[in-house]
């Protein structure tokens, strides 16, 4: 959990205070694809049920496209300049001196 409105227990204060009856988490990575909280919370509901969702922010940004967590360490313009230097037979310590990354940095931007 990155920022501290995503700490767990407050999550769960503030759905006890308003009154929620069972509680289903899941914590980790939001990268990982496995959500037993939410498998679990899909087949425990039933029709006319409420749900109640304390933090969703990385998901709805996702949904609509936006850049969520850590931004990439290159830009678009610099991973284009890497690629020219690189075809101009500069070599990977100039590239990542120039551009102030980490060799693995840039192998990765380059893959």
């Amino acid at each position: 959990m990155s920022t501290s409105h995503q700490s767990l227990d407050q999550q769960l204060d503030a759905l006890h205070a308003v009154g929620v009856a069972k509680v289903f988490t899941d914590t980790g990575s939001g990268a990982r694809n496995d959500r037993p909280g939410l498998a679990e919370l899909m087949s425990y509901t039933r029709s006319g049920d409420t749900v109640v969702v304390v933090a969703a922010a990385r998901e709805a940004a996702r949904s609509r496209g936006r850049q969520v967590g850590r931004p990439p360490a290159l830009t678009a313009e610099q991973v284009a300049l890497a690629q020219r230097m690189r075809a101009h037979g500069e070599s990977v310590t100039t590239i990542c001196t120039t551009l102030k990354v980490g060799r693995s940095t840039l192998y990765r931007h380059l893959a």
